[in-house]
């Protein structure tokens, strides 16, 4: 998912924090534009648990090893 946001976006491995927003806008029900069809269905399915995911795993590296894994 971030590999193909990041593809897609023009966005350089660097640009974590911008990927990140996009993946939470697009888990929040904002439609990916100016992408393929197929590419905008895959965004959609599975932008809500790329951006579980990403929050999981930026909260237990940075913050706590007890981080609780997202329930869905």
């Amino acid at each position: 998912m971030n590999w193909l946001v990041t593809a897609l976006y023009g966005l350089r491995r660097e640009d974590r924090e911008a990927r990140a927003a996009m993946v939470c806008e697009f888990a929040e029900s904002k439609p990916p534009e100016g992408v393929p069809g197929q590419a905008a269905t895959v965004i959609t399915r599975y932008a809500p648990i790329a951006a579980a995911m990403s929050a999981f795993m930026c909260a237990f590296q940075q913050a706590s090893r007890s981080t609780p894994y997202p329930a869905r």
